[in-house]
C-alpha cells in the first residue's frame, strides 16, 4: 500500500540532525531519506519512522506497545466510541474528551489539520468531523493498525513523540491526551509539538496531575512492598503540575490560554479500595459516574479545580496575547532590576578584557557561525532565534533566548550556503534547507512574510518578505529545487501588488514598529525582487526595482543623505537603516545596470565612512550633515557598511573602500563576545550596540549583526584565499 501525496509532503526523516525529505523507494514499500539515505518501512499503509532504530532495536517495546496490551486497548477504546463498555471506562473516556472540547470552544477547526500525539486508536480525531486533515502518531503499530481499520481516511504514523517525523508548522491543532506520564523526556515531546504546529495554531495537553491526591496514592502503590502485593502495572509513571507545564510553555514561547480539569482521582484512592468497580451494579456505577461528570463539567474550568483535578488540561498558542497578572508584573520588575545589574557588570568586563581575545578572521568566523547554529537550535522550530537578552521579559524565555525571527532567518540562509561552500560542511546546507522549508511553511498563502518575531500577532511585512526572498533565491540557485523558486516568485508578486501607486514605495504592510512614510531602506527589500526578475526574465519585477531605486534617489540630497532612511521618521537616522538603503541601492544598480543608482550609493557611503575613526568605529546615529549624534556604535550597521565597501572595492579597486572594510572588521572582532559562554548565548555573539548599553538592541545579542559580520569575514577569507 503506497502513501498519499498529502502525507508524503509533510513527512521528514525523524533524526534530529537530519530531517531530510522522504521519498518512496523499493516499489513503494519503504521511505528513503534524500539527505542521510536511511530507509524506513511501511506496513499496512503506516510508515514506521523511529530515529536511529538500528542502534536500539528494542527501545520501543514498552508496556503499551506489546501486541496483547495494544490489541486490548484498541478493542476497549473502540467500544467507548460506540458508547459501549464498562461504566468506569465510559466515564473516563467522556471526561477526557470533554475537557479537550472545552479548551477548543471558540477555535475554528473546520478544514484545519489536527495532529493527535499519542493517538492510540484515534479516538480524539473522531471527535472533530469538521477537520480537514486528521493525523495520528503513536509508537504502537498494533493500535494504529486497529485505528486505520476503523478510520481508513485518517493518516497514521508509527513514531515517537520526542522525535516526530513531520516538517515544521504542518498542524493547526496539536494535542496529546494522557501520554506524557510515560515519557522520560516530556519537554522534548512538547518542543516537538510546538515545532510541528503552525505559529497561529494551538497546542493542547492533558496530563495526570501531580497536585491531586491520586499522586500520593500512586506513590504508595508503587512502593516495593506494595508492588509485591498488587502491582501498579507500570515501572515508570510520572505526573506533572501546572507549574511544570508553564515552564515548558515559557521555554518554547507558548502562552497558555485556558486550563481545564478532568476526573477526580477519588475513583482510585477511594473507590478502588472498596472494590466499587467490581462489586457495584452497572446501573449504580453509571449513576455515580454521571454525577461526577456533571459536576466536573460545571467546575472543571474554575481556577482551583482546573489545576487540582485528576488530570490537568491546557491549551496555548505561540501568537496569542500574553496573560500577565499583578503578581507577574511585580515579579518581572524585580527580575529586570537584577538582570540590569548583571548586564552592567558584564559590560564593564567586556570593555576591560574582551579586546585581549581577538584572533584571526577564521577563528572569529567559526565562533560566529557556531553562535548562529546555537540560535537555531534553541528554538523549537527551524527558524533562528531573534537573539539573546540580558533583560528577560515578554520576548525571551528564562534562558534569555528569544523566539524565531522569519525576516532575519531568511537572509541567514545565504550566509550558511556560503559557509557550506567555504568549509565543505554539509551541516550548513542542511540547516539552510531547514530554515527555507520553515519559511515556506509559515508564509501567508499570498506569499507575504510574517513581520517581527514569530511569537507576535500575525502581520504582513514588505521588508521582511524581501529579506526572506534573499534566502529562497540563494537556495534555489544552489539546489535548483523548484519549490524555493515558486515561493520566491509568489512573494515578489505580493510585493508588486502592494506597491503604492507605482511610486516605488509602500505605505501599507510595513512593520508595526516603523513609520510607514519613512522607508527608503526598502531598497534592500526590492533588490532581491529585481534579481529574481533579471534571472527569470520577468520585466515587472525589474521595473519595480527601478521604481524603488528612483524613489530612493528622489529622497537623496546633494551631500548624499537619504530622507526617510530610519525606522522612526526622525531627522537623523540609524546607521543600520542607512546601510540597508545604501547596499540595496548599490545592488539595484548592479542588477539593473543603472549607473545613477550606483553613484548615489557611493556618494552616501562616502558620507558614512568619512565618520569612521581609525579604530573602525562609526556613530550609531547620523544626521543630515553626516554628523554623529550618539556616543555608541551600531554594530550591525558597521558590519553592513564593511560589506558594501567590499562590494564596491571589488568593482572599482578603490583602496579606500577596502581599508574601511578592514577597519570595520577589526573593530567588530573586539566587540564580539570573546570571553564568556555564560552570557550573550555564548561566545561568538555580537551585540546590537557598543557599548552594549547603547540605544540599539540594548543589552541584546542579535542574530543579524552576527549574520553580517560572518558575511564580512567570509569576504576577507575568500579574498585572502585562506
Amino acid at each position: 500500500m503506497s502513501l498519499p501525496d498529502k502525507l508524503l509532503e509533510i513527512l521528514c526523516c525523524p533524526k534530529r540532525h537530519c530531517r531530510g525529505d522522504l521519498f518512496l523507494a523499493d516499489k513503494g514499500s519503504v521511505l528513503e531519506c534524500s539527505y542521510c539515505g536511511d530507509e524506513y518501512p511501511i506496513i499496512d499503509g503506516i510508515p514506521i519512522l523511529f530515529p536511529n532504530a538500528a542502534y536500539s532495536p528494542d527501545i520501543h517495546n514498552r508496556h503499551w506497545d506489546q501486541k496483547a496490551n495494544a490489541a486490548s486497548y484498541a478493542k476497549k477504546y473502540n467500544t467507548y466510541l460506540r458508547k459501549e463498555g464498562a461504566p468506569w471506562g465510559l466515564y473516563t473516556h467522556h471526561s477526557e474528551m470533554s475537557a479537550i472540547k472545552k479548551l477548543t470552544d471558540g477555535i475554528d477547526l473546520a478544514e484545519k489539520t489536527i495532529l493527535d500525539c499519542g493517538c492510540g486508536n484515534g479516538r480524539l480525531l473522531s471527535l472533530y468531523p469538521e477537520a480537514g486533515l486528521k493525523i495520528g502518531i503513536d509508537s504502537s503499530l498494533v493500535l494504529l493498525q486497529a485505528a486505520k481499520k476503523r478510520e481508513p481516511d485518517f493518516f497514521f504514523v508509527c513514531a515517537q513523540l520526542e522525535d516526530m517525523p513531520f516538517k515544521d508548522a504542518i498542524a493547526d491543532f496539536s494535542v496529546s491526551v494522557r501520554v506524557f506520564q510515560h515519557l522520560r523526556k516530556p519537554e522534548h515531546a512538547f518542543g516537538e509539538m510546538v515545532r510541528v504546529t503552525k505559529p497561529s495554531g494551538h497546542v493542547a495537553l492533558e496530563l495526570y496531575n501531580k497536585l491531586n491526591l491520586k499522586e500520593l496514592y500512586k506513590r504508595f502503590r508503587m512502593t516495593k512492598w506494595m508492588e509485591k502485593i498488587k502491582s501498579w502495572g507500570l515501572v515508570y509513571d510520572r505526573y506533572y503540575s501546572f507549574r511544570e507545564i508553564k515552564k515548558w510553555c515559557r521555554d518554547n514561547f507558548v502562552k497558555p490560554q485556558k486550563y481545564a480539569g478532568a476526573g477526580w482521582g477519588i475513583n482510585f484512592y477511594l473507590f478502588e479500595p472498596i472494590k466499587f468497580r467490581r462489586l457495584a451494579p452497572d446501573w449504580l456505577q453509571k449513576l455515580v459516574y454521571a454525577f461526577f461528570l456533571k459536576v466536573e463539567n460545571i467546575v472543571g474550568t474554575w481556577p482551583f479545580f482546573s489545576k487540582t483535578m485528576e488530570k490537568i488540561c491546557v491549551i496555548g498558542s505561540l501568537q496569542a496575547k500574553s496573560k500577565i497578572n499583578i503578581i507577574g508584573r511585580v515579579s518581572d520588575k524585580i527580575r529586570k532590576h537584577f538582570d540590569l545589574k548583571r548586564a552592567k557588570k558584564f559590560e564593564t568586563i567586556l570593555n576591560e578584557r574582551n579586546y585581549t581575545m581577538v584572533s584571526d578572521d577564521k577563528y572569529h568566523l567559526l565562533q560566529t557561525l557556531e553562535w548562529l547554529k546555537r540560535a537555531q537550535d534553541v528554538t523549537a522550530d527551524s527558524g533562528v532565534s531573534r537573539g539573546w537578552s540580558f533583560v528577560r521579559g515578554s520576548k525571551s524565555n528564562d534562558s534569555g533566548w528569544q523566539s524565531s525571527y522569519p525576516e532575519t532567518t531568511g537572509y541567514i540562509i545565504p550566509t550558511f550556503i556560503s559557509a557550506f561552500k567555504l568549509f565543505n560542511n554539509d551541516n550548513f546546507l542542511r540547516r539552510a534547507k531547514l530554515m527555507a522549508d520553515w519559511e515556506t511553511n509559515i508564509m501567508f498563502p499570498d506569499g507575504a512574510v510574517h513581520g517581527g518575531n514569530i511569537a507576535q500577532k500575525p502581520s504582513k511585512a514588505i521588508f521582511d518578505t524581501g529579506q526572506v526572498m534573499r534566502g529562497l533565491i540563494a537556495l534555489y540557485e544552489f539546489t535548483k529545487e523548484e519549490k524555493y523558486l515558486a515561493s520566491a516568485k509568489k512573494s515578489a508578486r505580493w510585493m508588486l501588488e502592494k506597491e503604492y501607486n507605482k511610486e516605488g514605495r509602500w505605505i501599507e504592510n510595513n512593520a508595526d514598529c516603523v513609520n510607514p512614510y519613512s522607508t527608503t531602506y526598502n531598497t534592500f527589500a526590492a533588490a532581491p525582487v529585481a534579481e529574481l526578475g533579471k534571472k527569470s526574465g520577468d520585466k515587472e519585477f525589474q521595473e519595480l526595482g527601478r521604481r524603488v531605486g528612483r524613489s530612493a534617489l528622489k529622497a537623496q540630497n546633494k551631500n548624499g543623505w537619504f530622507e526617510g532612511a530610519d525606522f522612526s521618521g526622525r531627522p537623523d537616522a540609524l546607521l543600520h537603516t542607512i546601510a540597508y538603503t545604501i547596499d540595496g541601492l548599490w545592488d539595484l544598480g548592479q542588477i539593473l545596470d543603472e549607473k545613477n543608482f550606483c553613484d548615489g550609493a557611493k556618494q552616501a557611503l562616502d558620507g558614512v565612512i568619512s565618520k569612521m575613526d581609525e579604530l573602525g568605529r562609526i556613530p550609531g546615529r547620523l544626521n543630515g550633515n553626516w554628523e554623529g549624534i550618539s556616543n555608541w556604535c551600531c554594530l550591525t550597521g558597521i558590519a553592513q557598511i564593511g560589506l558594501t565597501c567590499m562590494k564596491i572595492f571589488k568593482k572599482t579597486a578603490d583602496e579606500k573602500y577596502f581599508q574601511s572594510a578592514k577597519k570595520a572588521k577589526e573593530f567588530l572582532k573586539t566587540c564580539q563576545n570573546n570571553i564568556d559562554d555564560s552570557y550573550g548565548g555564548g561566545r561568538g555573539a555580537l551585540w546590537g550596540s557598543w557599548p552594549i548599553s547603547g540605544e540599539y538592541g540594548r543589552f541584546e545579542a542579535l542574530n543579524w549583526p552576527a549574520k553580517f559580520f560572518a558575511d564580512l569575514l567570509i569576504c576577507f577569507i575568500e579574498k585572502n584565499g585562506k
